[in-house]
C-alpha cells in the first residue's frame, strides 16, 4: 500500500545535476544497487549530455586531460556507448597530433639555443620564427635574438673606432665579441675582412723594417681575428722560418740559413735588412769554399791529414750540410719543387678533367672579369653571389635572381646537396662531401659553362680527398689512388691516403706550378689562373 522508497543517492544526484555540479551526480548514482533504477536512469541520460558538451570544449582548448576524464565519466551514463567511442577517437588522434607538434616545437627550441651559442643568430630566428605564438619560449627566444644583434652591432662600431685609432688589440677583442653573439653579421664579416688585410699589411711592414718583436705581437692579433685565412698561413709560416734561421745562424748551420733566406723573400717585400743578410750567409759560403779548397781542405803529405777523407771533408764543406729524408728509399716518388700557394689554381688530371680550387674564405660567384673568384658564362653582375666560410661552415649570400629551394635568398647557411639558382638558366650544387675534410665542391649545372673543361670548383679550406668512393671531392673512374691534396708548409703535396696500401709508406709529391707530375697511373698539372684566364670567360 506503499509506494518504493527513493534512495536518498538519487535525490542527491537530482540536486547535484541542477546546480551544474556534473561529477558529482555520476558519482552519486554509480552504486550496483541503482543499476536497475529507473530515475536513477532516467538521470544519468540527462546528465550524458552536459558531460558530452564539456568533453568537447576541452578538446577544442587543447585540454586532452581533463576531455578523457569527462568522456569517462559520459560512458559511466549507459547511453550512447558508439558517440563516446568516436569521441575518444577524435581525442586521442588530437592527442598524438599534439604530442607531433610539441616534439617538433621542443627540436626547434633545442636547435634555436644552439645556433645561438655559436653565434648563428640568423639559424636561430629561423627556428624561433615557426615556433607558434602562443609558445611561452617564443618571446624570450626572439628578444635573446634581437639583444644579440645589438651587441654585435654595438661591438662592430666599437671595433671600428679601436681600428681608426690604430688599437688594434681593442679591435680584434670587439670583433670576437661581435661574432660570438652574430658570427655571419655582413657588418661582422666585411669588419674581419678589413681588419685582417691591415693587419697583414702591418705584419709585412714589420717584416720590411727588421721589426721582429712586433711581428710577432700582430701576427698574434691576425692568428686570434682569423686563423684560417691563407695570407695569416702564409705570415705565420715566413715568421716561423725566421725563428729558424735565427736559431740556423746560431747553430752555425749557414746553409740552412740561406735556404730558409730565400723562403722568406718569396713571401716578404724584399726587406733590405733581409737582403744584407743573405749577403752575410753568401761572403761565409764563399769563405768555406775558400776553407775547403786552402791547404787545410787539400790533401797533405803528413799520415791523417790527407787521402780519401780530405776530399770528402772538401766536397762536404762546398756543398754544405747533408739533408737525407726521413725513411727515404730508392723507389719513393720524386719530390718537385713547389710553385707556392695561390688565391686560384687549376688542377688537371688527365682521363678526369679540370678543377679550379679556390683558397679564400670569400668567393665571389659571378660574370667573367677581375671580380669573380668563379666565373660563370651567364647574365649575372660582377659580384652575384657570395659563399662565405665562417669555421667548418658555408653561407650563401646572395644578389636579385639568387634562389635556394625555390626562394630568395639573403643570407643562408648551407648543406649538402643544396641547389642553387644564380637565374633561371645558371644553376649550381653545394656538396659537402666527406666529413673527415671541410672542404665543399660547387659542382656546375647542365649547360652552365665556366673555365674551359672545368665543371667542379673546390673551395680548398681543408684536404682534397680523390678516389672512388663518393666521400671524395675528385672523382676518378679507374681504381687510381686514393690521393689527398694538401698544403704543408707552404707546399702543394700529393699523397696516399693514410689507409691505403701505399699510405704508410709511400713519400708525398710535391707538386710544382707548370710541371706534369705521375702518381700510379695518375698523371696531373697545377697552375695558377691567372687575371686573363678569368676574364675570358663571357
Amino acid at each position: 500500500m506503499f509506494g518504493r522508497k527513493t534512495h536518498p543517492n538519487i535525490s542527491r544526484a537530482e540536486r547535484a545535476a541542477e546546480g551544474g555540479r556534473f561529477d558529482e551526480a555520476v558519482d552519486l548514482l554509480d552504486l550496483p544497487e541503482l543499476a536497475g533504477d529507473a530515475r536513477a536512469e532516467a538521470l544519468r541520460a540527462e546528465l550524458f549530455k552536459p558531460l558530452m558538451n564539456r568533453a568537447q570544449e576541452h578538446l577544442l582548448s587543447g585540454r586532452f586531460r581533463e576531455c578523457l576524464i569527462d568522456l569517462d565519466k559520459a560512458a559511466r551514463c549507459g547511453v550512447y556507448p558508439e558517440e563516446v567511442a568516436e569521441w575518444r577517437r577524435r581525442a586521442a588522434a588530437a592527442l598524438e597530433r599534439f604530442g607531433q607538434r610539441e616534439r617538433v616545437e621542443r627540436r626547434a627550441v633545442e636547435a634555436a639555443a644552439d645556433h645561438l651559442a655559436r653565434g648563428a643568430v640568423t639559424l636561430a630566428g629561423a627556428h624561433v620564427a615557426g615556433l607558434p605564438a602562443e609558445h611561452p619560449q617564443k618571446e624570450s627566444l626572439a628578444t635573446e635574438i634581437e639583444q644579440r644583434v645589438e651587441r654585435a652591432r654595438r661591438a662592430v662600431r666599437d671595433a671600428q673606432a679601436a681600428q681608426k685609432a690604430e688599437q688594434f688589440a681593442a679591435a680584434v677583442e670587439r670583433v670576437a665579441a661581435a661574432r660570438q653573439d652574430h658570427a655571419a653579421s655582413g657588418e661582422v664579416l666585411e669588419l674581419t675582412d678589413q681588419l685582417a688585410t691591415q693587419l697583414a699589411r702591418r705584419v709585412r711592414a714589420s717584416i720590411s723594417e727588421g721589426a721582429l718583436d712586433e711581428v710577432r705581437h700582430t701576427l698574434g692579433l691576425l692568428v686570434r681575428l682569423d686563423a684560417q685565412r691563407p695570407e695569416t698561413l702564409e705570415l705565420q709560416r715566413a715568421a716561423h722560418w725566421i725563428d729558424q734561421s735565427a736559431d740556423a745562424v746560431r747553430g752555425s748551420r749557414f746553409e740552412d740559413a740561406r735556404r730558409l733566406v730565400r723562403k722568406i723573400l718569396q713571401v716578404a717585400d724584399h726587406p733590405k735588412w733581409l737582403r744584407v743578410v743573405q749577403d752575410h750567409l753568401d761572403e761565409i759560403d764563399k769563405r768555406l769554399s775558400a776553407l775547403a779548397e786552402g791547404p787545410l781542405g787539400l790533401r797533405a803529405s803528413g799520415p791523417g791529414l790527407g787521402g780519401e777523407v780530405a776530399g770528402r771533408a772538401a766536397d762536404t764543406l762546398r756543398a754544405g750540410p747533408m739533408v737525407r729524408p726521413v725513411n727515404a728509399t730508392m723507389d719513393a716518388p720524386p719530390v718537385i719543387a713547389s710553385g707556392g700557394a695561390s688565391r686560384r689554381l687549376l688542377l688537371r688530371i688527365d682521363g678526369v678533367g679540370s678543377f679550379l680550387l679556390l683558397r679564400c674564405d670569400r668567393v665571389v660567384i659571378g660574370r667573367g672579369g677581375p671580380v669573380a673568384d668563379f666565373p660563370i658564362r651567364a647574365d649575372l653582375s660582377e659580384r652575384h653571389a657570395e659563399i662565405i666560410r665562417a669555421g667548418e661552415d658555408y653561407f650563401l649570400r646572395g644578389s636579385s635572381g639568387v634562389e635556394l629551394a625555390g626562394r630568395p635568398v639573403g643570407e643562408t647557411l648551407l648543406s649538402h646537396g643544396d641547389r642553387i639558382h644564380l637565374n633561371k638558366r645558371a644553376r649550381l650544387t653545394f656538396e659537402r662531401p666527406s666529413r673527415k675534410s671541410p672542404a665543399a665542391v660547387l659542382r656546375l649545372g647542365d649547360g652552365v659553362h665556366s673555365l674551359p673543361d672545368v665543371r667542379r670548383a673546390i673551395l680548398w679550406s681543408g684536404p682534397i680527398l680523390i678516389g672512388t668512393g663518393g666521400e671524395c671531392h675528385i672523382s676518378l673512374r679507374t681504381n687510381a689512388g686514393p690521393y689527398v691534396l694538401m698544403d704543408r708548409g707552404g707546399e702543394i703535396q700529393l699523397r696516399p691516403m693514410p689507409d691505403s696500401f701505399e699510405g704508410a709508406a709511400a713519400r708525398p709529391i710535391t707538386l710544382g706550378l707548370g710541371q706534369a707530375v705521375q702518381a700510379g697511373d695518375l698523371s696531373l698539372s697545377l697552375n695558377v689562373v691567372s687575371e686573363a684566364m678569368l676574364g675570358g670567360v663571357a
